[in-house]
């Protein structure tokens, strides 16, 4: 997922080496146990109206857990942002659960490097976790990228994002949190999803679809079998993440019914993120 400033696709200021399952692979669930949430590349500056649109639409459908992935500037920047500081905090009074863009280089990024971009994160920032974007998905870069993901544990971050955008080897699944296994133009088809999950719980993974049209109810409740987390836009290449697309309250209110207890509020009520059993300082 590329950023701001050149380096990765449609960053403002700031942000198949596995063989296929079966395509009749068996559902990991008829029915999901958790909300179906979004993960938002929010790759604006913090003054832009989509960081307020976001948190309107949270507390409008608490139950739906959002992840925002925020973006100074290829990663933390070179120094400490007040707007950034003050964005990120009111997103998290929110309830919206926040994660630092590092990009990885697919593999080929010194770990210091990786490492001290998610520590500036946590110092400058208090984000809750960090996302890995340029994620390879070679087997012999699992390593790599399980040595990231503990670091940024020991410094107290419980959430971890992969971005290889595509389907990885089963020694990837469990390295980082969550594995984002699509991210492309149109929609995935629903046995891409299931073959690229290798029947693992879908807890492990999200999906990111851009240049689509509002999702139908019953794609969604498709896709939710295997996927926890989910984004859908509008938007195009090279520049698909700028801003949201218009049709972000409609999906938010489909994500909200989808798990039987819809509910819409406009008390502002502020609610924790659900993230499958991360919990954050």
């Amino acid at each position: 997922m590329e950023g701001s400033r050149g380096i990765l696709i449609g960053g403002t200021i700031a942000m198949l080496v596995v063989g296929l399952l079966p395509a009749a692979i068996h559902p990991v669930s008829s029915a999901t146990s958790t909300p179906t949430g979004l993960i938002v590349p929010l790759y604006s500056y913090p003054t832009n109206p989509a960081w307020s649109t976001l948190i309107r639409e949270k507390l409008s459908y608490p139950n739906v857990p959002i992840i925002a992935i925020i973006n100074p500037d290829s990663g933390p920047g070179k120094s400490l942002n007040p707007y950034y500081v003050l964005g990120i905090a009111s997103l998290q009074k929110a309830g919206i659960v926040v994660v630092g863009y590092v990009p990885t280089g697919y593999a080929s990024a010194k770990l210091k490097t990786v490492d001290a971009s998610a520590l500036e994160y946590k110092t400058w920032y208090n984000v809750n976790g960090i996302f890995f974007d340029q994620m390879s998905n070679s087997p012999n870069g699992a390593s790599y990228y399980s040595t990231a993901s503990q670091y940024v544990n020991s410094i107290g971050l419980n959430l971890t994002v992969g971005n290889p955008g595509t389907s990885v080897p089963p020694s990837y699944v469990g390295v980082v949190s969550i594995l984002v296994i699509y991210e492309n133009a149109g929609f995935p088809s629903v046995s891409t999803i299931a073959s690229s999950t290798l029947g693992d719980s879908r807890s492990n993974f999200a999906a990111i679809s851009y240049h689509v049209g509002l999702p139908s109810q019953s794609y969604l409740q498709s896709v939710a079998q295997y996927l926890s987390y989910v984004y859908f836009t509008s938007r195009q290449a090279p520049d698909p993440y700028s801003g949201l697309p218009s049709y972000l309250g409609s999906l938010m209110k489909e994500l909200s019914s989808m798990d039987g207890t819809s509910t819409s509020t406009t008390g502002g009520t502020s609610v924790s993120a659900n993230t499958e059993g991360f919990s954050f300082a």
